[in-house]
């Protein structure tokens, strides 16, 4: 997978909160393959109070894509680092999270019985549409 993501940040707390401890962003990177989607996601935002949702940069996301996958990292069989999500090998990150994102969201759509009857089939497609636009 050689795709180009566009980023969004879920601050569940409000736009711009941090962690108290460490003061890094107390936020969700959310990975988009179309910077049309990722505007959408964000232009969807309604105002409770607080906004939710923001464009991010790469270097918003990377580190917390990468503490998100933490407990993936690993080397496989060549000896190349990279992280096994599902089985799936990636040396990629952000190609690594998005994986792990479709997964999540098979999973909530699954338990709300979504139009995808298993978190397989979102899988499946997810990886035909990255394939497609490769």
């Amino acid at each position: 997978m050689a795709n180009r993501y566009w980023y969004g940040l879920h601050w569940p707390y409000g736009v711009g909160v941090r962690h108290a401890d460490d003061g890094s962003l107390f936020a969700s990177p959310v990975v988009f393959l179309s910077k049309r989607e990722r505007d959408a996601w964000v232009d969807a935002d309604r105002f409770d109070g607080n906004w939710h949702r923001s464009v991010a940069s790469r270097g918003e996301a990377l580190p917390l894509m990468a503490g998100a996958l933490r407990d993936l990292r690993s080397i496989d069989s060549r000896g190349v680092a990279g992280w096994n999500v599902c089985g799936r090998f990636f040396t990629r990150l952000s190609d690594a999270y998005a994986y792990f994102q479709a997964g999540e969201q098979a999973m909530l759509d699954a338990i709300e019985g979504a139009e995808h009857e298993t978190a397989r089939q979102i899988l499946d497609s997810f990886d035909a549409r990255c394939e497609g636009e490769g």
